[in-house]
């Protein structure tokens, strides 16, 4: 029998002289992994920090996460341009507005739109003084206000008056003062500034669903201010926002907690922020908002109609934590709010008629008639007339 060759149990392991071991240990090639990794994020990182430094901007910005990839994503489609986006321009408190004095202003996709001398939609002028015996009505909120998607005479608000001539009700007038885009501080801001000083009787505020969770962003379509809530005060920050020409071309640095890190910072992108049950930081917030428009709208003397608008799939989720505040401050009588949904619902379930929103959009121009006709309603009904 020939004797077994090789290393037996307690036998001492063999040693290598001049040589690398084999890496055959996982521990090993874990452990080289690692290094590797660390060699190139350093090399990433010191790439980061030589282009922010050539650039003179490192460290200056307070974007971070989903601020940034919207930075990024403007900077590329209107930022070498000089431009804020399509139709708009820029405005210190609000980040923007609608620019004025359009006449048939085409952006790729959309019809023809247009703008009065001061920025509202459509092309009609209106005097501080409201017009005797018409109703003025001041609309504020998104692009869902301001009607992307549809031309002038097609939208909610040019319709309004039209809606309550209908119903037997006084005759309107509307100014349209949406912006697309706006969350609810800035269309807070926009009342205050802009509205109240043409002494509106009502003033209706679309909110569509993801309003108030732009409330929270700094960058969203353009740099925008941000309240924040201080002991239960709103303190608003980051104005004024800076133009494009100091966006364009800006090289920026996005903070991040507890980690120096420039590359790990660039790397951080939020999502959509999901607006449920236990985000009560931003219920407080979306509250503070609310509750500051009905003041300054009772001291101006204006009824304030807040309209919480689904979003397209309004079927198959329920109502957003912050549409449910809405109306629960409604019911305690800080305004007054009208629900859509019973009205999509029963145009669903009548099965007739064309789709009230355009498919991935806004409303339709069907959509636009059933929301001037249940809102025009719901002013009589509150015997604001």
């Amino acid at each position: 029998m020939v004797p077994r060759i090789g290393p037996c149990r307690g036998a001492a392991r063999p040693r290598y002289h001049g040589a690398v071991p084999p890496l055959t240990s996982p521990k090993r090639r874990l452990l080289v992994a690692s290094v590797t990794l660390l060699v190139c994020l350093a090399a990433a990182e010191l790439g980061v920090r030589l282009a922010g430094l050539a650039a003179g901007t490192l460290p200056r910005a307070p974007y971070g996460g989903g601020d940034v990839e919207a930075l990024l994503a403007w900077q590329q489609d209107f930022g070498a341009r000089g431009e804020v986006f399509g139709g708009q321009t820029h405005d210190p408190l609000l980040g923007w507005v609608p620019a004025p004095g359009l006449r048939d202003f085409v952006e790729p996709g959309h019809p023809p739109r247009s703008t009065n001398s001061v920025g509202m939609r459509g092309q009609a002028e209106f005097a501080l003084e409201p017009t005797e015996g018409l109703v003025r009505v001041a609309t504020i909120g998104d692009s869902f206000t301001f009607g992307t998607h549809q031309k002038d005479e097609r939208i909610w608000p040019a319709r309004l008056s039209e809606a309550s001539l209908s119903q037997g009700s006084r005759p309107f007038e509307v100014l349209n003062f949406g912006v697309p885009g706006y969350g609810t501080d800035q269309a807070l801001l926009r009342l205050e500034r802009d509205v109240l000083p043409y002494r509106p009787d009502v003033v209706v505020w679309g909110i569509f669903e993801t309003n108030p969770s732009r409330s929270r962003r700094l960058f969203s379509y353009y740099a925008k201010p941000r309240f924040d809530l201080a002991g239960g005060e709103l303190r608003l920050g980051h104005t004024p926002v800076p133009a494009p020409g100091e966006l364009a071309t800006a090289v920026w640095d996005v903070p991040l907690a507890a980690s120096p890190c420039h590359l790990l910072r660039w790397l951080q992108i939020s999502r959509v922020e999901v607006v449920g049950p236990g985000t009560a930081p931003l219920l407080e917030l979306h509250r503070a908002l609310l509750a500051r428009a009905a003041r300054a709208c009772e001291e101006a003397g204006a009824k304030l109609l807040v309209v919480p608008i689904p979003t397209l799939r309004w079927a198959e989720l329920p109502p957003s934590a912050t549409e449910l505040a809405t109306h629960a401050m409604a019911a305690e009588g800080a305004f007054s709010s009208h629900d859509l949904r019973p009205i999509f619902e029963g145009t669903a379930k009548a099965g007739a008629g064309p789709p009230l929103y355009i498919p991935g959009r806004h409303f339709s121009a069907e959509g636009h008639w059933m929301v001037a006709n249940t809102i025009a309603g719901r002013i009589d009904e509150l015997g604001w007339l």
